[in-house]
């Protein structure tokens, strides 16, 4: 009997659980592209928004070894609201509007999970996205 609570228990989670919001989580890393280190991010209050950079490397002869080194940098937004940002660079300070998008990958999970998942990720705004940033 035990048993069989754990496992209705456990299947109860996944199905009100939004699919996106068990896998992904409220955050959505936003990339910037031609970012140099003097540029910063705040939000429209002040706050200052950190930048996170992550380093990749790819292979693109195996024989000969030829890679190629890549740095990518993003900021996470929570994805459940529009954020007005702030960037500030060395020659000119402007702001830009990152308006959620939906994300249709987790809308058809969540419609194969049977359409409940739907909810929470409607309510918690999980499945979205942003479009990238470019640095002017």
């Amino acid at each position: 009997m035990r048993k069989h609570s754990i496992i209705l228990v456990v299947l109860l989670l996944f199905l009100f659980n939004g699919c996106a919001t068990l896998f992904k989580g409220y955050e959505d890393p936003v990339h910037i592209y031609q970012y140099s280190e003097d540029v910063s991010f705040q939000t429209i209050n002040g706050v200052q928004i950190p930048v996170h950079k992550t380093e990749q490397k790819f292979e693109i002869d195996s024989r000969s070894h030829f890679s190629i080194d890549s740095t990518l940098y993003h900021i996470s937004l929570y994805s459940n609201a529009n954020h007005v940002l702030l960037i500030k660079t060395a020659k000119k300070e402007y702001s830009i509007t990152r308006y959620p998008k939906l994300g249709w990958g987790w809308l058809v999970l969540d419609l194969l999970g049977g359409g409940v998942p739907m909810f929470i990720d409607i309510y918690t705004g999980a499945w979205n996205h942003f479009d990238p940033i470019v640095v002017q």
